[in-house]
C-alpha cells in the first residue's frame, strides 16, 4: 500500500513543469500544491484515525484510505485551477493519512523482533519502489499520452498531464478491493504481552514523554531530514529539466530505473547489516541507520552540483539507495519497543512529522528560497546548500538515540526472559 500511495503522491512533481505553466504559478505555489495541500489534511486527520486503527480492523481503514486516495488523483486530473488542484490534493492526503500508522501496526504484530528489519525492507521496498514507479510509470504515461486528444463534456481538451492522472488514480480501486483479503494478527504488546484496546490519549503521551531522549532524538532528526528529503525530491524533475534540459519523460525512466536499483541494494545491504549486528549489539538497528545515513550526506548534497544529468543521476540515486538502507532499522526500532496497543498512534506521530509537517514545510521552503534568488536555474544551488547544512545537523541529532534505545531493548530482552521463567 505503501508503494502505491507513494505514486498518486509523487507523480505531481514529475508533472511539475507542465502544471507550473498552463496554471501559471509560481515555484513557491506549487510547493504548496505538492506540500501543505496535502500534508495539511494529512496532519489533521493521521492521529485521530491512527487511534481508530488500534480498535477496529486495519485492513479496513486501509482499503477505505487507498480507495479515497485513488478517486481524489483521478481529480487532480480535473482540475483547471489552483484551487481545484488544491482541493484534489487535499482529498489525496485525507486518503493516505491513516495509511501508514495502520501498515506499520500490521507489520508490529506480524513479525518478531529479529525479523522486523526485513520485514520492514521489504515494506520500504514497496516505499521506494513507489517512488520510482511515479517515475518510470509516469514517464511511460506521458510518452503514451502525448498524442491522445481527448475531449470531455463540459471539461474541453484534456491537456497530456491531465489524462496522466486519471491512468494513475482510478487503477487503485481494484487494489482497494483486494486490501480487504489481508490477514488480521491479533495485536502484541512488548516483552511478549498482548495488547488489548487503545489507551487514553494523556497515557500514550506520558509513554512518549517517558522515554523522551530516544523518541525526541528521533522526532527531531526526522523533521529535519523530512524537509529536506520532501523539498528536494519533488523538485528535482524541474531542476533536471532547468539544469540539463531532460524532459519529463527522460528524467522519469532514467532516475526512476536507477534509484530502483540503488534502493534496492540499500534495502538489501541494511536488511543484512541489522541482522547481523543486532546478534553482537542491543542497539545494531541505530548503529546502521547512523552509519547508513552518514554514508549518504555527500551524495544527496552533491548530485545538484554535478556536470551533466547522467552523473547527477548516479549520485543522487546513490544517496537514495543509502538513506533508504537507513529505513528499515529506523522503523524497526520504533516497532521493537512500542506497545501493540500505542503503536499505531506512535507511528502517526512519527508519520505526522516525516509526511506531515515535513510535507508542508519542506517543497514550500524549497520553492520560497528559489523564487528568493530571482532566478529558477539557481534550483540546484538551493538543494546542496540547505542538504550541506541540515542533514549533518540532523545525524548529530539521531546519534544521542543510540543509548536510550540500547537500553530500553537489553530491558525487553530481560522481560522476556524472565517470563520464560
Amino acid at each position: 500500500m505503501l508503494g502505491l500511495s507513494q505514486i498518486d503522491r509523487n507523480i505531481l512533481s514529475l508533472l511539475l513543469q507542465d502544471i507550473k505553466h498552463d496554471l501559471g504559478l509560481t515555484d513557491a505555489k506549487m510547493g504548496i500544491l505538492i506540500g501543505l495541500a496535502f500534508s495539511a489534511v494529512y496532519l489533521f486527520l493521521s492521529y485521530p484515525l491512527s487511534r481508530i486503527s488500534d480498535t477496529r480492523s486495519r485492513k479496513v481503514m486501509i482499503a477505505i484510505g487507498v480507495a479515497f486516495w485513488s478517486l481524489s488523483t483521478a481529480a487532480c486530473g480535473l482540475a483547471r485551477s489552483f484551487w481545484l488542484m488544491f482541493a484534489a490534493r487535499a482529498g489525496i492526503g485525507a486518503g493516505e493519512a491513516v495509511n501508514g500508522p495502520a501498515t506499520y501496526s500490521l507489520l508490529g504484530d506480524s513479525f518478531p523482533r529479529e525479523r522486523l528489519p526485513r520485514a520492514m525492507a521489504i515494506l520500504n521496498l514497496g516505499f521506494m519502489g513507489g517512488t520510482a514507479l511515479s517515475l518510470i510509470l509516469g514517464a511511460g504515461v506521458i510518452a503514451a499520452v502525448s498524442k491522445v486528444h481527448l475531449v470531455l463534456p463540459g471539461l474541453g481538451m484534456m491537456k497530456g498531464w491531465q489524462l496522466v492522472f486519471l491512468a494513475i488514480g482510478l487503477p487503485g480501486l481494484l487494489i482497494s478491493a483486494l486490501t480487504m483479503t489481508i490477514a488480521e494478527p491479533v495485536r502484541r504488546g512488548v516483552g511478549g504481552r498482548t495488547a488489548a484496546g487503545a489507551v487514553p490519549i494523556p497515557e500514550v503521551a506520558r509513554f512518549l514523554i517517558g522515554n523522551g531522549r530516544f523518541y525526541g532524538c528521533m522526532f527531531v532528526s526526522v523533521f529535519i531530514n523530512g524537509v529536506i528529503i520532501y523539498g528536494s525530491q519533488n523538485f528535482r524533475a524541474a531542476f533536471f529539466a532547468r539544469s540539463y534540459h531532460w524532459p519529463a519523460q527522460q528524467y522519469g525512466l532514467v532516475f526512476g530505473i536507477a534509484s530502483l536499483i540503488a534502493s534496492g541494494l540499500g534495502l538489501v545491504a541494511g536488511t543484512w547489516l541489522c541482522e547481523s549486528w543486532n546478534k553482537r549489539h542491543h542497539d545494531g538497528n541505530m548503529r546502521v541507520a547512523l552509519l547508513a545515513y552518514a554514508l549518504a550526506i555527500p551524495f544527496n548534497a552533491g548530485f545538484t552540483l554535478m556536470p551533466n544529468g547522467w552523473l547527477a543521476v548516479l549520485c543522487g540515486a546513490g544517496g537514495a539507495g543509502l538513506a533508504l538502507m537507513a529505513a528499515p532499522p529506523v522503523v524497526a526500532a520504533m516497532q521493537s519497543i512500542t506497545p501493540g496497543n500505542v503503536r499505531a498512534q506512535v507511528n502517526s506521530v512519527y508519520l505526522l512529522l516525516f509526511s506531515g509537517i515535513t510535507g508542508i514545510v519542506g517543497p514550500w521552503f524549497i520553492g520560497w528560497l528559489t523564487d528568493m534568488q530571482h532566478d529558477e536555474n539557481k534550483l540546484g544551488l538551493v538543494i546542496a546548500v540547505v542538504s550541506a547544512i541540515g542533514l549533518p545537523i540532523a545525524l548529530v541529532i539521531q546519534s544521542f538515540a543510540l543509548k536510550p534505545f540500547g537500553k530500553m531493548i537489553e530491558a525487553i530482552k530481560a522481560e522476556e526472559t524472565a517470563a520464560t521463567l
